[in-house]
């Protein structure tokens, strides 16, 4: 099940990558229902061989890496929104102060 969360959050980077926000809220929830069966992780049921848990840690921590890359693009994206908010914001301003002037 983490080799389908890590497949899952590398496919959610190369969607944020790519701007493609709603598919990624879509990849985001298939990777949830996944999260919420594969945790707590039992280690027994997994393939208990010599190395079992120190695998699993390892690709929690790449899927922690995984995840930290797709907050930095999101907190970007989010910023980029508010800037492009505020800005039609100032606009709305400057016509309703032009509207008023005109009038006279």
């Amino acid at each position: 099940m983490l080799g389908q969360i890590i497949t899952l959050s590398e496919q959610m980077l190369l969607l944020a990558r790519q701007g493609e926000w709603e598919r990624l809220n879509e990849r985001q929830a298939e990777r949830q229902q996944i999260i919420g069966q594969a945790f707590p992780l039992d280690l027994g049921a997994m393939a208990a061989g010599p190395g079992a848990a120190d695998d699993a840690a390892r690709q929690i921590r790449v899927i922690l890496d995984l995840d930290r890359q797709l907050m930095r693009l999101a907190r970007a994206q989010q910023q980029e929104i508010g800037q492009t908010l505020g800005k039609l914001n100032q606009g709305r301003v400057a016509t309703r102060a032009y509207q008023d002037t005109s009038r006279g």
